[in-house]
């Protein structure tokens, strides 16, 4: 039955890649464009941290999705990957969602702006597919816990 539920965490895992990559070029538009003191807003310290923070997090989920999806193809007993994929994807797509929504402050939350949805469209992957405690614990099972 475990086996079954891996095409759904991968597939989980890609919906919260793709929605996390949009919300990243998005905050390095928005950062580009927005002044702040006279200089674009991403030349703050602060403001890039927080968005290679956010392009690197992106990046290690998407190479642990990639290897959970490799072993899948190859039949590979890969229940334990396939839960770190939708856990990590899930989790990092929420927190670049809040940290998008931070740096683009008030804007962030308006209609007229695609993160507000992103958002809202990120957080329920957390849930899906079973919770992240759900996969948690299906993890720490596969570790012999």
């Amino acid at each position: 039955m475990m086996r079954l539920l891996n095409g759904e965490r991968l597939t989980l895992s890609a919906c919260a890649l793709g929605i996390s990559e949009r919300i990243l070029a998005d905050v390095i538009e928005y950062v580009r464009e927005r002044v702040k003191l006279s200089r674009p807003a991403g030349k703050f310290q602060d403001i890039e941290h927080q968005v290679v923070e956010m392009a690197t997090e992106l990046q290690a989920a998407r190479q642990l999705a990639y290897y959970a999806a490799w072993m899948e193809t190859r039949k590979m007993e890969c229940v334990r990957e396939t839960s770190m994929s939708k856990y990590l994807c899930a989790e990092t797509g929420k927190k670049i969602a809040v940290s998008a929504m931070q740096i683009m402050a008030d804007y962030a939350y308006t209609m007229a702006c695609d993160v507000q949805r992103y958002f809202r469209d990120v957080v329920i992957l957390s849930i899906g597919g079973g919770t992240t405690q759900i996969q948690k614990n299906i993890i720490a099972k596969t570790l012999g816990l």
